[in-house]
């Protein structure tokens, strides 16, 4: 098969994941307002509106599959030092978005592209047990 074919097939293929991912968080969020981890925890995303999930989604979609899988694609295909840096470009995406949420505001970067928060478990809200009372108490979101 020749070489951009290839590449094509693997860009399709790491694409299909893309996609799932994007429409696992999107739906996830816009229908339950968490997903399957955050349900687990607790934690939920306020406020539940499509189109808030639907950016919340494609931010943390980029930061946390979109860019790796480039610099797979890259990798597979022999371009060792674009893939290293795509990655490198991945890594502070992916801070980018995750640190954030350790800072006082608790919120991350997609949380604040998206307008939204994630906020713990209270009496309106019952969770599994598996989170500590408290463990992200509400945030104002403007």
């Amino acid at each position: 098969m020749p070489a951009f074919r290839r590449a094509a097939a693997w860009f399709i293929d790491f694409g299909l994941l893309i996609a799932a991912a994007f429409l696992y968080q999107w739906v996830c969020l816009a229908l339950l307002g968490r997903t399957l981890g955050k349900g687990l925890t607790g934690l939920k995303v306020t406020p539940r509106t499509p189109g808030r999930a639907a950016l919340r989604a494609a931010v943390t979609t980029a930061a946390d599959v979109a860019v790796y899988a480039a610099a797979c694609v890259l990798l597979i295909e022999g371009h060792v030092v674009p893939s290293v840096l795509v990655w490198a470009v991945a890594v502070a995406l992916f801070l980018g978005n995750a640190l954030p949420a350790l800072s006082p505001a608790r919120r991350s970067l997609a949380d604040r592209v998206a307008g939204t928060a994630v906020t713990g478990p209270g009496p309106d809200r019952p969770d599994l047990g598996l989170s500590r009372p408290g463990a992200m108490p509400p945030v104002r979101t403007s």
